[in-house]
């Protein structure tokens, strides 16, 4: 198949100079929210796509090192250097 190329071609006008929506709505009025936010509240590694859940932690029982469900698979001990 051959491929032929053709210059771009503007679609539609451009304005000539930058103006404001106009509707039925009322312009946007951006405001600072203030929210209490407590730190505290969520658990470390708590997110919205987990629920709100933290992170699982584990303890290995010959080093009694903590770890997250991610580091299980590679976990060495200091003993089984």
């Amino acid at each position: 198949m051959r491929i032929v190329y053709r210059d771009a071609v503007q679609g539609h006008a451009i304005p000539s100079r930058a103006y404001e929506a106009r509707g039925p709505f009322a312009p946007v009025i951006p405001q600072v929210v203030d929210i209490d936010h407590d730190p505290d509240w969520h658990p470390p590694g708590a997110t919205a796509q987990n629920s709100m859940e933290g992170l699982a932690l584990y303890e290995c029982g010959a080093c009694q090192a903590v770890l997250t469900e991610n580091d299980l698979d590679g976990h060495v001990c200091e003993g089984d250097l």
